[in-house]
C-alpha cells in the first residue's frame, strides 16, 4: 500500500513539474515576441540621417594662380626719325608730359638748309611748267615738253616734301599722354637715326603678362574673343604689395604661339587700379582666372565633394539621389570627372535643383527613407 502511494505521489510531483515546464515557456514566447515585434517597429521607423546636397550651378569652375609683372599699358620708346646733334633735352626722369609735348630738339641749321634748297628747286619747276604750258596754248611748244615739265615738278614736290618732314622729325614730340620713365642721352650728344633718347610711359592702365601652361591651355574653348574669354575667367590682379586687395582685369592679348623653351602661352591683363595707389611698372603681381570648364556633348556637369560619390565592384560611378517629396534614396549612374580641392565633377540625367546624399553612400540601399542630417 506505501509503495503504491509513492507512485501515485511520484506521478502527481512530474505532472505539477510538466505543468511548470508549459506555463514558463509560453511565457517566454508571449516575451520573446513581443520584444521581436517592438523591433521590427523600431527597424521600420528608423530613418538614416544624411547630408543633403542641393545641385547648384552646373558650371565646373576651377581658381588658378599665376605669377606676373607689372608693366605699363603702354610703353614706347621715343626715337629721332634722322640723325643729328642734340640742342635740348626739354625733359627730365619722372615728368609727366601731355600728348604733343616737346621732348628733344636737333640743331636744324643743316635741314633748313635742305627745305630751302628743295623749296626753291619746286618753285623753279613749277615757273618752267608754266612756261612750257603757255607755250603749248599758243602752239610754239611741243607736248613733250609740257609733260618733261609736269615729271619734274612732280620730282621736286616729293623732295621737297622729303625734305620738310626732316625738319620736323628734329622735334621729338610725346606721342601720348604719360610719364618720362628713362632718359639716355645728354644735350650736346650727336645721336644717330632711331637712338633710343628716351621711354614714355602712360601709367593710367597696367598691364600683367602671365605664361599659362599648354596643360591648362588645352582646356580652353577655342575660337574665342578676348572679352569672351574675359567673361569666362574673370581675371582679377592682386598685387604683392597690397597684400589682399586685388582689381578686375581683362584679356587685352592673347599669344596663339608657344614659347619654344617653357611651351607656355603668353595672355596679356590690363586693368585700371585707383589713382590713389601709387603703382608703378616693374612690381610683381599675382594674377587669379576662374577657369571654367565646358559641358560635353550637351550633359550638365556638376560639382560636389567625393564623399556624395559612390563606386561599385565594377567601378562604376554613381550617387544616391532623394526624392524631395517623400524623402527616399534611388541610385543613379553617372560619369565622374576629374578630382579637385576634395571636389568631382559629375554628369549624367541630373538638374539644377536636384537632391542628392552626400553622406553615408556606401551604406544607403535602394527605397531606403532618409532625413536630413542636422549638424
Amino acid at each position: 500500500m506505501k509503495t503504491i502511494f509513492k507512485i501515485l505521489s511520484r506521478t502527481s510531483q512530474a505532472r505539477s513539474a510538466s505543468h511548470t515546464v508549459c506555463a514558463c515557456a509560453a511565457l517566454t514566447a508571449v516575451i520573446l515576441g513581443a520584444c521581436g515585434k517592438k523591433e521590427v517597429e523600431q527597424q521600420e521607423d528608423y530613418l538614416r540621417s544624411v547630408k543633403v546636397i542641393e545641385l547648384g550651378s552646373s558650371v565646373l569652375e576651377r581658381v588658378y594662380e599665376f605669377p606676373g609683372q607689372i608693366q605699363a599699358g603702354q610703353q614706347l620708346d621715343l626715337a629721332f626719325e634722322v640723325p643729328g646733334k642734340l640742342t635740348a633735352i626739354h625733359v627730365k626722369e619722372g615728368d609727366i608730359l601731355e600728348k604733343g609735348a616737346l621732348v628733344a630738339s636737333l640743331d636744324i641749321r643743316d635741314y633748313q638748309a635742305s627745305l630751302n634748297s628743295a623749296k626753291a628747286t619746286l618753285e623753279e619747276a613749277k615757273l618752267e611748267r608754266g612756261r612750257n604750258q603757255r607755250l603749248f596754248d599758243q602752239q610754239a611748244g611741243s607736248k613733250e615738253s609740257v609733260e618733261k615739265s609736269i615729271r619734274t615738278v612732280q620730282t621736286a614736290q616729293a623732295s621737297y616734301d622729303k625734305a620738310q618732314k626732316a625738319f620736323e622729325d628734329t622735334n621729338l614730340k610725346a606721342p601720348f599722354s604719360g610719364v618720362v620713365a628713362k632718359v639716355f642721352v645728354d644735350d650736346f650728344q650727336n645721336v644717330s637715326a632711331n637712338q633710343n633718347i628716351v621711354v614714355m610711359q602712360d601709367t593710367t592702365t597696367f598691364e600683367a603678362v602671365i605664361d599659362i601652361p599648354e596643360t591648362l591651355w588645352v582646356l580652353a574653348k577655342p575660337g574665342l574673343s578676348n572679352d569672351q574669354r574675359t567673361k569666362r575667367s574673370r581675371p582679377e590682379i592682386r598685387l604683392t604689395a597690397l597684400r589682399g586687395e586685388s582689381f578686375p582685369a581683362s584679356v587685352s592679348e592673347t599669344s596663339m604661339l608657344a614659347d619654344p623653351k617653357t611651351r607656355t602661352f603668353a595672355v596679356t591683363l590690363a586693368f585700371s587700379p585707383p589713382k590713389s595707389l601709387n603703382i608703378s611698372p616693374g612690381m610683381t603681381a599675382a594674377a587669379i582666372l576662374h577657369w571654367t570648364s565646358e559641358e560635353q556633348d550637351g550633359a550638365e556637369t556638376f560639382t560636389v565633394p567625393v564623399g556624395a560619390v559612390g563606386f561599385d565592384d565594377a567601378g562604376k560611378a554613381y550617387i544616391w539621389k532623394i526624392d524631395a517629396g517623400k524623402m527616399t534614396a534611388s541610385r543613379l549612374d553617372v560619369d565622374a570627372g576629374e578630382v579637385t580641392d576634395g571636389m568631382i565633377g559629375i554628369s549624367g540625367e541630373l538638374g539644377q535643383g536636384d537632391l542628392i546624399a552626400g553622406s553615408g553612400v556606401a551604406q544607403i540601399r535602394e527605397g531606403m527613407a532618409l532625413k536630413r542630417w542636422q549638424p
